[in-house]
């Protein structure tokens, strides 16, 4: 049995070992990804396009293997696809909890009137 060691430089943190940024790079790749962004945005008003965009980049870099295997499999509008269902399925988290949450402005009433 051989153990492969690899280097890690203190420098580099866990979160660059592990995400691969270059996918970004690729020919319509980034415009892919803000088509994915803008049409969960279009979906869950609630969520801003930009916060949907950098969580496309993200889903992107950190499954780069996936995204490209998507990439070489169906092209741009396979990878399009694989980015909105990880979007949407974040998006639908994150709307659930918003929901579950009351505003603080909705707090101070219940309190004023239970006073």
């Amino acid at each position: 049995m051989n153990i492969e060691i690899t280097e890690f430089s203190p420098s580099e943190s866990v979160e660059e070992a592990m995400v691969d940024w270059s996918v970004l790079d690729v020919e319509g790749v980034r415009e892919a990804a803000e088509k994915a962004a803008r049409r969960v945005a279009r979906q869950y008003d609630r969520l801003e396009f930009e916060d949907l965009r950098q969580e496309a980049y993200l889903a992107l870099a950190a499954h780069a293997g996936q995204m490209r295997a998507a990439l070489a499999e169906g092209g741009l509008g396979r990878l399009h696809h694989a980015v909105w269902c990880d979007l949407t399925n974040l998006a639908a988290k994150e709307t659930r909890r918003l929901e579950r949450n009351t505003s603080y402005e909705a707090n101070q009433a219940t309190y004023a009137e239970a006073v």
